[in-house]
């Protein structure tokens, strides 16, 4: 479905690594929730920028590219 493991979410991968390292539920769920908080976030940005753009089929990608422009950003 994904064609492999990278082009998994992060989110996704993160949960994934996750479920293998010994488990601190709380630790994981603030982060679960903190991602999602910054996906709304981006999305409702995103949406306010570019109206009925956003749907179902591209939201991953949307997510990735611009957490990628955000990361960018912050290393200039």
């Amino acid at each position: 479905m994904y064609e492999g493991y990278e082009s998994l979410p992060e989110s996704s991968r993160t949960f994934i690594e996750a479920v293998y390292q010994p488990p601190d539920f709380s630790v994981l769920y603030e982060k679960i929730c903190e991602d999602e908080m910054q996906n709304k976030d981006i999305l409702l940005e995103f949406q306010e920028d570019y109206p009925d753009v956003l749907n179902g089929d591209n939201l991953v990608d949307i997510l990735k590219a611009a957490k990628a422009k955000k990361e960018k950003n912050k290393r200039q």
